[in-house]
C-alpha cells in the first residue's frame, strides 16, 4: 500500500478546500451494489472519499425563514468546490499512472431511477464516507460526522491506485433523536419502522423510507407545507402532503405540471433544473448537479440534513428556528407568513 501517495491524496483535497478526506478500501465498501466501485471503473482498489459543510448560521437564516439566500450560496458554491476537489485529486492520482473517475456529487442517478421505484446513484457516496471513516449511517440515512453533524456534502474519487484506506467509526456520531424524521413535510422517513443491512461485515441501521416521490415533492420545491400547517419549506405552494402514496403522487404532477408552465413568467417559482457549462474532466453522464447553474441549484428543504448539527443543544436550536418559522405562500411574490406563538 502507497502511504506516501495516500497523504498526497489527502494534501490536494484538503488544499482544495475540503473540510475532510478518507479512503475507503474495497473489503469495507463489500455488501450493497450501491458500494461496488466495479461498475465505475473496473479494477478499482480504493474510493478516495471526501466532504464540506454547510455553515451554521446561514442554516439558521434558511431554516427561520429569515433569508434563504447565504445557505442557496454557499450550497452551490460547496457543490462546485466538491466538483474541482475531485478534478484535483483525480489528476494527481493520474500523474502517478493509475486510473481515477471524479463522480457528480448529487444528481446522477442508476438506469430506471424514479421518484416512484426509487433514485439509486451508480455508486453512493455516503457508503464510501461510512467506509472511509468520515461518519456513519444516521437515522435519517443521511452521513453524520462527529465534527458536523450532517449539514455536509459529499463527492467521491473512484481509482486503481494501491492506496492506504481507512477504517470505519467504532462508534455511530447519530444520538437517535428522531428530529430529522419529524421535520420532513413529506413523510418519507418512518418515525417507527427501521431497516438493517450490512457493509463490510457491519450492521446499518436508518428508517425505513417510502416512495422517494415524498423527498422529491419537498426537496424539488413543489410543496412542503407540514402536517401540523404550522410552518413550512421554502416550498412556494402551501400544500399539504397527502398521507396517501398514490394522491401524493397525483398532487406531485399536478404541482410540478403547473410549475413548468410558470416558469418562463416566474422563473424564481419552480426548481427545474437547466444545464450550464459542463465540467472539463467528468464523464459526459456524470456531471448532474455540477452541471446545474447557480440559477437552478435552487434549494428549498434539505431539511433532514441541515437540521441535525453535530451537538443536541445546536440541532434543538435549528429545530425550534423551523418550528417557529412560518409559511411560505406562492402569491405575486414568495411571501413568509409567521405564525403566532400560543
Amino acid at each position: 500500500m502507497d502511504e506516501e501517495l495516500a497523504q498526497k491524496v489527502k494534501g490536494i483535497a484538503l488544499d482544495a478546500g475540503v473540510a475532510k478526506v478518507g479512503v475507503a478500501g474495497l473489503e469495507d465498501l463489500a455488501g450493497p451494489p450501491e458500494a461496488d466501485p466495479e461498475p465505475i471503473l473496473p479494477g478499482a482498489t480504493a474510493v478516495v472519499s471526501f466532504l464540506v459543510v454547510e455553515p451554521e448560521e446561514a442554516i439558521i437564516d434558511y431554516l427561520s425563514k429569515k433569508d434563504p439566500q447565504p445557505y442557496r450560496d454557499h450550497f452551490y458554491e460547496n457543490v462546485q468546490l466538491l466538483g474541482r476537489a475531485g478534478m484535483a485529486i483525480s489528476d494527481v492520482l493520474r500523474s502517478r499512472g493509475y486510473r481515477a473517475v471524479p463522480l457528480s456529487p448529487n444528481g446522477v442517478y442508476s438506469e430506471g431511477s424514479n421518484v416512484v421505484s426509487g433514485l439509486k446513484p451508480p455508486f453512493s457516496h455516503r457508503y464510501a464516507a461510512v467506509a472511509a471513516g468520515l461518519g456513519g449511517i444516521g437515522l435519517s440515512g443521511n452521513v453524520m460526522t462527529p465534527e458536523y453533524g450532517a449539514r455536509v456534502a459529499l463527492s467521491s474519487v473512484v481509482c486503481d491506485a494501491p492506496l492506504v484506506t481507512g477504517r470505519p467509526l467504532d462508534e455511530n456520531p447519530c444520538r437517535g433523536c428522531c428530529r430529522c424524521l419529524r421535520v420532513c413535510p413529506g413523510g418519507f422517513m418512518s418515525l417507527t419502522e427501521r431497516v438493517t443491512f450490512t457493509m463490510g461485515g457491519r450492521e446499518i441501521t436508518h428508517a425505513q423510507k417510502g416512495l422517494h416521490a415524498r423527498c422529491g415533492i419537498s426537496c424539488g420545491g413543489f410543496a412542503g407545507l407540514s402536517r401540523d400547517g404550522k410552518w413550512s419549506t421554502w416550498a412556494p405552494a402551501a400544500h399539504t402532503i397527502p398521507e396517501d402514496d398514490v394522491e401524493m403522487v397525483k398532487l406531485l404532477a399536478e404541482l410540478a405540471a403547473k410549475y413548468f408552465q410558470k416558469r418562463t413568467e416566474r422563473p424564481e417559482l419552480a426548481n427545474f433544473y437547466r444545464l450550464s457549462q459542463p465540467i472539463p474532466g467528468y464523464p459526459d453522464d456524470g456531471q448532474g448537479i455540477l452541471a446545474r447553474s447557480k440559477f437552478d441549484t435552487y434549494t428549498t428543504c434539505g431539511n433532514c440534513a441541515v437540521v441535525c448539527f453535530e451537538d443536541k443543544e445546536k440541532t434543538a436550536r435549528a429545530r425550534r428556528a423551523l418550528m417557529r418559522s412560518g409559511l411560505v405562500f406562492e402569491d405575486a411574490s414568495v411571501r413568509v407568513v409567521k405564525q403566532e406563538r400560543r
